[in-house]
């Protein structure tokens, strides 16, 4: 048991490992009550693994993460671990540092983890503004047809986003091409320097086409910023209802 392997390190300076098990591998909540029982006893530091539970569930990471660190406050933990291995939990080092700054004031203020002056809201806010509203006396006009494509007789781009480990290293890439000849790229770290440098240059010439790149170089920036996989011509996020019929 632990407390074995503790008392057989008298004298040493150490940091617990207690194994947090996976959600339904062996039990998550049963390893949880291992870390309870054993600080009840022994108030040595605990190393808190929660990469083992977010690297094994197909969920963001944000969320869980914040919980996890709650859960590890309450229980003592003193070091929480997080490996960053997949693409999902991308960001999560960062997650947890300010989920332990928020759990570390709440257990000070002795409050719930809310209304702190820091949090993890990343996707959702967490209030809805109701003063913005549609103008009285102008027409309303909505969409009948899809405008007809014509292609942009000075060229096309293709766009990417180049994801490094953090976010102020990663930046989009537009590369313009000419019929199918690459002809010159665009690096940038936001959806307008780079349009700016493209309308600069004179490389788009139809409002459909710039409305395009707008659109197509702000998803990637948004790609940039969550850690999505940005897909040219494809929706970032799922529409929720048919998210919920998919699964």
């Amino acid at each position: 048991s632990m407390q074995k392997l503790v008392k057989s390190c008298e004298g040493i300076d150490m940091v617990c490992d207690l194994i947090l098990d996976p959600v339904n591998s062996s039990s998550l909540v049963d390893s949880i009550i291992a870390f309870h029982d054993f600080h009840e006893v022994d108030k040595k530091p605990m190393f808190f693994g929660i990469g083992n539970v977010i690297e094994l569930m197909d969920t963001d990471s944000v969320g869980a993460n914040a919980v996890l660190a709650g859960i590890a406050m309450e229980l003592g933990a003193s070091i929480l671990f997080t490996p960053e291995e997949s693409g999902k939990t991308h960001g999560s080092v960062r997650e947890l540092a300010i989920a332990s700054k928020m759990m570390f004031l709440a257990k000070n203020r002795q409050s719930i983890p809310k209304d702190l002056g820091v949090d993890l809201l990343v996707f959702k806010d967490k209030k809805k503004r109701f003063d913005l509203k549609q103008e009285d006396n102008v027409p309303i006009v909505k969409q009948d047809a899809p405008i007809k494509f014509v292609r942009d007789k000075a060229g096309s781009f293709k766009i990417r986003v180049e994801h490094a480990i953090s976010v102020k290293d990663s930046y989009i890439v537009a590369t313009h091409f000419k019929k199918t000849k690459p002809t010159i790229s665009f690096e940038g770290k936001t959806a307008s320097e780079i349009y700016e440098e493209i309308i600069e240059k004179g490389l788009v010439t139809r409002l459909d086409h710039a409305a395009y790149l707008g659109k197509e170089l702000e998803k990637a920036e948004i790609a940039m910023l969550t850690g999505k996989e940005y897909v040219q011509d494809f929706d970032l996020f799922k529409d929720p209802e048919e998210f919920i019929k998919q699964n």
